[in-house]
This record gives C-alpha cells, sequence and structure tokens, in this order.
C-alpha cells in the first residue's frame, strides 16, 4: 500500500486526482494540504483518517510519504516540487512542471540524483482514443505513412459543469502571454510529439500568435508536416481535433472536455479506396484515471528511463520558449 499526500486541494484536485488515486486499491491517501484553511477543512471531511497541513514543509517534514500529488498555483509549483524532490519522494505533478526550462532541467537533475519517480500530468496522453490511435493504427501504419496533420485547439469551457466541489476564492495573477501559451497548449505540444516522435519548431505563421497565442504555428517531424492551430475563445463548449493524413484514409479525432469524468475520445476514419467511413470503438473510460494508475504502477519500479514524462514536459518547454523567443 503506497501513502500519498496531496499539496494543493483546488478544484483539478477535488474532481480530478483525489477521486482517481483513491480508486486504485494499492492506495492510501494519508495526508491534505492546502494553505486555504477553510477549504482544507471542507475537503478533507471527505476521507477518512487523513491528517491535515496548511504548510507543505509540515507535512513533509512530518509525514512518511511515497508520494505526493501536487496541483498548485503554477507560480509556485517550482519551489514545491523542488522541495518534494530535495526530499526524496516520488512525485507527481500538474504541468508545467516549471515556467522555464532552467528551472525544470534543474528539478529533473534533483529527480535522477535522488532516484525517485517524477512524473509531469499530461492526461491526454492515456485518453483511451489515443491509446486506441497510438497502438493500433499509427505504430501498426495501418493505413499507410502518415503524410500529415492539421490540429485546432480553440479552447472553451475545460470543466463541463462539474458538481460536488468545495469552490474557493482566489485571486487571478496575471499571466504574459507565453504563460498563458504554455498552460493550455502544451498539451497539443505533448500530444503530437506522443503521436509522432519529436518534432521540430519550423515557423509563426501568424502574426498575432506571439501577441496573444492566437494563430497558425507550423512543426515538423520526421519529414511529417504538422499545423496547430490555435484559439483562446469563451465559448461553452470545447473544440481541440486533430485530423491526421495518412496515405490510405483521413482519421478525424475529436477530444473531450478535458475534465469531465468518464468521458473518451472518438475516432473517425475516412478510408480513401473504398470511401467507407468507420466508427472504431473506444472503450469508455477516463484519461485521469488510467494516468494515476500508470504511475502506481510505476512507483516501485525505479528505471533509468523513469522520468520520461518529466523529460517530456522539459521538450514542451523548450519548443515553446522557441516560439516565443
Amino acid at each position: 500500500m503506497y501513502r500519498i499526500g496531496f499539496i494543493g486541494l483546488g478544484i483539478v484536485s477535488q474532481i480530478c486526482h483525489l477521486p482517481s488515486f483513491e480508486e486504485n486499491k494499492k492506495v492510501k491517501i494519508t495526508s491534505l494540504c492546502d494553505i486555504n484553511k477553510k477549504l482544507l477543512i471542507q475537503v478533507s471531511k471527505k476521507y477518512k483518517d487523513v491528517k491535515t497541513y496548511k504548510y507543505y514543509k509540515e507535512m513533509l517534514d512530518n509525514e512518511n510519504l511515497d508520494a505526493v500529488i501536487l496541483s498548485c498555483d503554477r507560480f509556485k509549483t517550482y519551489e514545491i516540487a523542488n522541495y518534494i524532490l530535495k526530499k526524496k519522494v516520488n512525485l507527481f505533478s500538474e504541468k508545467p512542471q516549471a515556467l522555464t526550462s532552467k528551472k525544470a532541467s534543474y528539478l529533473i537533475d534533483m529527480a535522477n540524483k535522488n532516484k525517485v519517480n517524477y512524473h509531469v500530468g499530461y492526461m491526454k496522453r492515456f485518453d483511451n482514443c489515443i491509446i486506441y490511435l497510438k497502438k493500433k493504427i499509427i505504430d501498426k501504419k495501418k493505413y499507410g505513412k502518415l503524410q500529415n496533420m492539421y490540429i485546432e485547439n480553440f479552447t472553451g469551457d475545460s470543466y463541463g459543469n462539474p458538481y460536488e466541489y468545495v469552490k474557493q476564492k482566489f485571486k487571478k495573477r496575471k499571466q504574459n502571454i507565453f504563460l498563458k501559451y504554455l498552460n493550455n497548449f502544451c498539451h497539443n505540444i505533448n500530444l503530437i510529439r506522443y503521436l509522432v516522435g519529436e518534432v521540430e519548431y519550423q515557423d509563426k505563421l501568424s502574426k498575432n500568435l506571439k501577441l496573444n497565442g492566437e494563430g497558425i504555428l507550423k512543426l515538423k517531424s520526421n519529414n511529417i508536416d504538422i499545423i496547430l492551430n490555435t484559439r483562446f475563445t469563451k465559448s461553452k463548449i470545447w473544440h481541440e481535433t486533430y485530423h491526421l493524413n495518412f496515405e490510405q484514409a483521413k482519421i478525424e479525432v475529436k477530444m473531450p472536455i478535458p475534465l469531465r469524468k468518464n468521458e473518451s475520445g472518438n475516432i473517425k476514419i475516412f478510408v480513401f479506396k473504398s470511401g467507407d467511413i468507420l466508427k472504431p470503438f473506444i472503450k469508455h473510460g477516463w484519461s485521469f484515471r488510467n494516468q494515476a494508475n500508470y504511475f502506481v504502477e510505476v512507483l516501485g519500479k525505479r528505471k533509468d528511463d523513469i522520468n520520461t514524462s518529466a523529460k517530456n514536459s522539459l521538450k514542451d518547454i523548450q519548443i515553446i520558449e522557441k516560439i516565443f523567443r
């Protein structure tokens, strides 16, 4: 049984991380920490036999933890992650792991030095439709070689009207466009790299991209041209679609609202020769649950490449830094 503590009890922890890890039979949630005392008390009522802490250092100094789940103000993530890794505790951190590649590299070095697992949350890699697309179609070259990709992410309501969570009042910090882009669209950079391999940033095809994060970005991977079209909207829907053009078919992938529970993306395949339109069955599931189970699975299996997800997060930051340089 792994003893796990949580630092940060905001909406993402409450509706995603806490229930996902609580469902795992190998996990015991032993401690909760949040600077908001009222929130801490209210959330802790849902969990039996947990200790509560207002300050993260006090929790880490007093608890014998196997791992910490960190989901806090992104301006504080680096500072707290650094303390956790120095304590030689396994860490699952929300993205981005840091606001600069230099700080992200330092955290990875600290994890390697202390031989602990360091996972950065990119739950979209664990969506059942993405797993199907990667393993059943791309890796097996079911429709020939992938020739190019076009991705749209026009952000909207990422929560999907959640319920049964404790709301908190907080002041929103002002973010420059680099930080806003990093926080929102690092998911797309990461998922592209997961599907096709390492990518090279080529050009901004829109002057507005650097001004407001809206526009077209060109990437390349192994002679595959990739276009990423991003836009911030206040829509009540979430629009995130991946178009993959193979030699023998076009595939359209629609991703679900990011934080909606028990919902997977869907796939539509347009086969060129036959004219068929196929909709493969995608098992219902939840990317956050899959991600939590993966982290628990690797906790006891320290390997040389165990920090892959933290290194992946670093590469996303490096690419986005190039875009805004």
